[in-house]
């Protein structure tokens, strides 16, 4: 069987095994489920415009409503690193001990 796949567009392949009573569907990529009209119609995604700029992105909502609101993200994440010196303060990591990692590339 193995073999014989290749030979098979999936479509076709999906069709058969139905077609014999087994249940079959393709396993579609993330690309080409974003790509149908079901995700926006249900408001899975949002756009948001990047911290440094440039074009909107696409991220996902919470996937479920609130008193048939959508939630979804305000505002972008913060960039990688972003928030490492606060955080680390936060666990009580001194300025110095901070700035030692960052000399030796811990962050």
């Amino acid at each position: 069987m193995a073999c014989s796949l290749p030979r098979y567009a999936s479509i076709t392949f999906g069709s058969d095994l139905t077609s014999a009573g087994v249940p079959a569907a393709k396993i579609r990529t993330l690309t080409e489920v974003l790509a149908e009209g079901q995700p926006a119609a249900r408001g899975l995604l949002t756009a948001v415009t990047p911290v440094e700029g440039g074009p909107p992105v696409q991220v996902p909502t919470a996937g479920f409503k609130l008193n048939g609101a959508v939630l979804a993200p305000t505002h972008p994440p913060p960039r990688l690193g972003a928030d490492t010196e606060a955080v680390l303060q936060q666990l009580g990591y001194s300025s110095a001990a901070i700035a030692t990692l960052r000399t030796d590339g811990v962050v």
